[in-house]
């Protein structure tokens, strides 16, 4: 009976081992959490590849009011988020304070795929800003194949993607204000 219980107990003890190993492994590979959540992030636009054909229409929710997202004449940011997406409240702040900005010759349409309104407004302590939308999650997947959150997409005027940023951004990091400027300026 001795000969089994050190058996077993050495089987334990090596599983041990191996266990702590592969959770250190895993660490040891996972980037290392800084104290800035800017720095986590980073500024990621990929090319659509087939921005030729306009989007499909993307009916959003105005305060209770159904309209048609409408592309100005200026290339958009359409940013697609939800209150309870960890990432997107954590970029959120800094994408809002970029679309107070003037000078980017860019237009933003913010859009929540949140379920309603009570959820958004709790979440910005009693009324969510007038520039923010409300969509369902799946006219946005229609729409701009949306999949995982938080999405953006730079639309030129004629209201054809061109570029997809998925997952959390450095908005306020200065390539990201250099490459809206330029690219904007370049669709123009």
């Amino acid at each position: 009976m001795r000969a089994r219980s050190k058996r077993l107990l050495s089987m334990v003890a090596v599983l041990v081992v191996a266990q702590a190993a592969l959770f250190l492994a895993y660490r040891a590979a996972r980037p290392a959490a800084r104290s800035s959540q800017s720095a986590e992030r980073a500024f990621a636009p990929v090319a659509v590849a087939n921005s030729a054909a306009p989007l499909p229409a993307l009916r959003v929710d105005v305060r209770g009011e159904m309209r048609q997202l409408s592309i100005g004449s200026r290339p958009t940011v359409v940013h697609f988020w939800a209150t309870w997406c960890k990432p997107c409240r954590e970029e959120l702040p800094e994408l809002l304070a970029l679309a107070d900005e003037k000078d980017l010759g860019v237009d933003f349409a913010i859009v929540s795929v949140d379920e309603s309104w009570e959820g958004i407004d709790h979440y910005f302590g009693g009324r969510a800003p007038a520039r923010l939308v409300r969509a369902s999650r799946d006219a946005a997947g229609a729409a701009f194949g949306v999949d995982v959150l938080p999405a953006s997409f730079l639309v030129d005027a004629a209201g054809r993607p061109r570029f997809r940023l998925l997952g959390a951004q450095a908005w306020s990091a200065p390539p990201a204000r250099a490459w809206l400027t330029s690219t904007a300026s370049s669709m123009r």
